[in-house]
């Protein structure tokens, strides 16, 4: 941080009025300075550390490009519509394969082949896509989940999911967010960051979209991002945000952030002044 002349003579006045208060015995305004010295590092080293990580996934050449190219908002709706893209093939493939009386290996099958495509050439950083079934949506079986994952040896099937409701580390899909909102709208949501326990255990954001044959929802396709790739992938412009910036759930909580006061998960307070503006997405808002 203190390599760039302009912010070392920042904190060299910052510095001093804090030496000053303290040598004329002014106790408040030695901690006013200090904690407005800290305040202004710490966002410099917020800027500086998304400027790295944006350096590391993008490269010095693409990272000016998109500093220049289009806005944050508009990176977002660029990555809500290739997960769109990525859902919306294989909510129709499992609504093929369901209507046609498949089994539920016919349906992990010939799901496979697409889920493993899919997974493999999306350009996002994507964990994890699948379809998780309501409860008695497949003979022979309450809860079901077809799930597949990305590992740095390629897509494999992501057995983990206990679905046995007896268990003690059964994972109950259906009191989700991602689960109970497209059950009763019918519509595509978000949910995140939450913590994915039973699952990949991180701050996850799941994106889901209902499944609907005959009027009757079967279940969701859902895939799975982790906060910190999500974070990685928008690095660049979030580095070029010349004013601190949060991106924040439908309830209010954080998603991603370059502010110093607002971490992944916290919940903006109603009160905090910050002026939150619709994305036109899932009810997430960013200043």
């Amino acid at each position: 941080v203190l390599a760039d002349p302009q912010r070392r003579r920042e904190s060299a006045r910052e510095l001093s009025e804090i030496a000053q208060a303290v040598a004329h015995a002014k106790p408040d305004a030695a901690r006013l300075a200090a904690e407005n010295h800290s305040t202004s590092m710490a966002r410099a080293l917020m800027t500086l550390r998304l400027t790295l990580i944006a350096r590391q996934e993008s490269g010095e050449k693409d990272l000016r490009y998109v500093e220049q190219s289009h806005s944050l908002s508009d990176e977002l709706s660029r990555v809500f519509s290739v997960v769109a893209g990525l859902i919306d093939p294989v909510v129709a493939e499992v609504q093929q394969i369901l209507s046609g009386g498949a089994t539920q290996n016919d349906l992990r099958s010939q799901m496979s082949t697409t889920v493993m495509t899919k997974l493999l050439h999306v350009p996002l950083p994507v964990h994890g896509l699948g379809f998780m079934a309501a409860p008695g949506a497949l003979l022979g079986r309450e809860y079901s989940i077809y799930w597949w994952k990305r590992t740095p040896q390629g897509v494999v099937v992501d057995n983990r999911h206990v679905t046995q409701p007896d268990r003690d580390d059964f994972y109950d899909y259906v009191d989700k967010e991602y689960f109970i909102v497209p059950r009763t709208t019918s519509l595509p949501w978000a949910q995140g960051p939450y913590v994915d326990y039973g699952g990949v255990d991180d701050y996850i954001v799941t994106f889901s979209s209902p499944i609907i044959i005959g009027g009757r929802f079967v279940g969701v396709v859902a895939a799975d991002m982790q906060v910190s790739a999500l974070e990685r992938h928008l690095a660049p412009w979030l580095a070029a945000e010349s004013d601190e910036c949060v991106l924040v759930n439908s309830e209010g909580r954080v998603i991603v952030s370059k502010s110093v006061g607002h971490t992944v998960g916290d919940v903006l307070p109603s009160n905090s002044g910050r002026q939150l503006s619709e994305i036109g997405h899932f009810g997430w808002r960013m200043e």
